[in-house]
């Protein structure tokens, strides 16, 4: 009987995806992003009442994923996908927060935050390239409503 390989989003191949981000690596941010980005999505849309705070706090999860990368590893035994998630959960909860601040300025971190993430992918990527995933088709419609 043959065993079979674990599926490529494990935790080993997450943390070895998050150990080349701490050294700057972006295809690694790409590759992670891939894997998780419609999870990360899917979780704030959830709390969220809008697409346009799903899409932000996505962005913002994989901002901090790049940033705080070198001191996860550095934290050794931690699990990578529960550490995103507690990311996610942190970000769905500032942004909650922030509905009393005023609109313009959620705004400004928002294209900061946007700036950075596509930074972070590289030069030469569209804004097309830079969105989430290929959202469900319910929530396509939502979307237009």
């Amino acid at each position: 009987m043959t065993q079979k390989s674990a599926p490529a989003y494990g935790s080993e191949h997450l943390d070895g995806l998050v150990a080349r981000i701490a050294t700057g690596d972006r295809s690694a941010i790409r590759t992670l992003y891939a894997f998780l980005a419609m999870r990360v999505w899917r979780d704030a849309s959830r709390l969220m009442p809008h697409l346009v705070d799903s899409q932000a706090i996505t962005r913002s999860t994989f901002v901090a994923v790049w940033h705080l990368a070198k001191h996860h590893v550095d934290g050794g035994g931690l699990d990578t996908d529960a550490w995103i998630a507690a990311i996610t959960a942190r970000k769905v909860e500032e942004r909650l927060r922030a509905t009393d601040t005023p609109l313009v300025v959620r705004e400004d971190d928002d294209r900061h935050t946007y700036r950075e993430f596509a930074a972070m992918f590289g030069a030469g990527r569209t804004a097309a390239e830079l969105v989430v995933p290929e959202l469900p088709a319910i929530v396509r419609e939502e979307a237009k409503s």
